[in-house]
């Protein structure tokens, strides 16, 4: 039960609430023309239909909003995993017990009963195969510790997928409705916050990453 909790949360969060936020966008398009939410109320089966098309949705903006993401760190500089991995304090350390797991010893040498890296070994694991190793050794041997890894895993990717479903759905309703608003103060309000939950949104993706990226690598270095 606990592990089928963990897996709801995480789909929750990170396909359907998304998924959802862009079939309201549609549902708010396309109302008058296709008269949708009244085929909602009056058809018990619509509902399902739509959470498991939201949920299908969901998965796609999920797989665009990674790759964008991916892209984008591709032209402004170093990706938060190489970075957090590179100035992990132990990361010799991690990598150390990755090769003894591996039962490869020629990464490595034992001096004062202490296994060490080797110097030209050091640069030698990928930093995305050290955190995917680590997380699986994680998942597999602390129970304790995997629920709060997964869920921040959940939550900063369920802020980075809502950041364009968000954007898409707030740029509509505000196109549509700019006219209604005839105060400069109140459109200046409006974009503001706007803005500001997109902020909030990017920062909590980047908080819960690297909360995330560092429990996995803390919580593999104390496994025996």
């Amino acid at each position: 039960m606990e592990n089928s909790f963990v897996l709801s949360l995480y789909e929750l969060l990170l396909y359907l609430i998304p998924g959802i936020m862009i079939i309201l966008l549609l549902f708010i398009i396309l109302k008058d023309k296709f008269n949708l939410l009244k085929k909602l109320i009056e058809k018990q089966t619509t509902l399902v239909m739509i959470l498991t098309f939201s949920f299908f949705v969901g998965v796609i903006n999920h797989e665009f909003t990674s790759t964008f993401f991916s892209f984008s760190q591709g032209i402004f500089g170093v990706s938060r995993l190489n970075k957090i991995t590179n100035e992990f304090s132990n990361i010799n350390n991690v990598k150390v017990k990755i090769y003894k797991n591996l039962g490869d010893t020629t990464k490595y040498k034992v001096i004062n009963k202490i296994p060490v890296l080797k110097q030209d070994t050091i640069n030698s694991l990928n930093n995305l195969y050290i955190y995917r190793y680590a997380s699986t050794v994680v998942n597999e041997k602390s129970k304790g510790e995997k629920d709060r890894i997964n869920r921040l895993l959940a939550l900063s990717l369920f802020s980075r997928n809502s950041v364009i479903p968000l954007f898409l759905l707030f740029s509509y309703l505000y196109w549509t409705n700019k006219n209604k608003i005839k105060k400069w103060y109140y459109n200046l309000f409006i974009f503001g916050g706007f803005i500001s939950i997109e902020i909030l949104l990017l920062k909590a993706y980047d908080d819960y990453l690297i909360a995330n990226m560092l429990a996995v690598l803390r919580t593999f270095v104390m496994i025996e």
